[in-house]
């Protein structure tokens, strides 16, 4: 069926209105995936896997999520480079973790997390690379996802890196 022009644009129009709705309203900070799905994913690819370790009654762990993970160049660079997970580091609830089924509340535990909140960088063969604690500036964390993310850590140090990206 051939539309008339003016009836064209009006479906043209609203569907390019629908598109931009959905993204809006479902950002890349809300692709959160189960860390067996983000193993998988990575597995083969040069992404890698972020665990965003919490407790539920962090307040720091709170704001981070809600100021940091919100921000556009955070869910850029989130979804350029990696898979996210959050895990509950109380939570006895089983995950598939390298084969093996462990609990969230384990899986930090075998990490080396101490406080909260933390991001554990993972490599695909889940593998641990580095570990961040506590809250930061966006563009700090921005700085650091693209750090590990680019694989800049294997060659240079974290300073330099940050001082030549400005």
């Amino acid at each position: 069926m051939v539309l008339p022009l003016k009836h064209s644009a009006c479906f043209i129009t609203g569907f390019f209105f629908m598109i931009g709705c959905v993204q809006t309203d479902s950002g890349p900070s809300d692709v959160w995936y189960s860390l067996e799905e983000a193993q998988e994913t990575v597995a083969g690819n040069n992404k890698k896997v972020l665990l965003d370790v919490y407790v539920e009654d962090c307040p720091e762990s709170r704001q981070f999520h809600d100021d940091v993970y919100t921000d556009l160049k955070v869910e850029e660079t989130l979804d350029k480079y990696f898979c996210s997970v959050r895990i509950n580091a109380e939570s006895e609830d089983s995950l598939m973790f390298n084969g093996n089924y462990r609990t969230e509340k384990e899986i930090a535990e075998l990490m080396g997390v101490t406080s909260y909140p933390a991001m554990v960088f993972l490599n695909s063969e889940g593998e641990k690379i580095i570990i961040t604690n506590g809250v930061m500036k966006t563009e700090m964390f921005i700085n650091i996802l693209s750090y590990v993310g680019s694989d800049a850590y294997l060659t240079t140090e974290f300073d330099l890196y940050v001082s030549e990206r400005r």
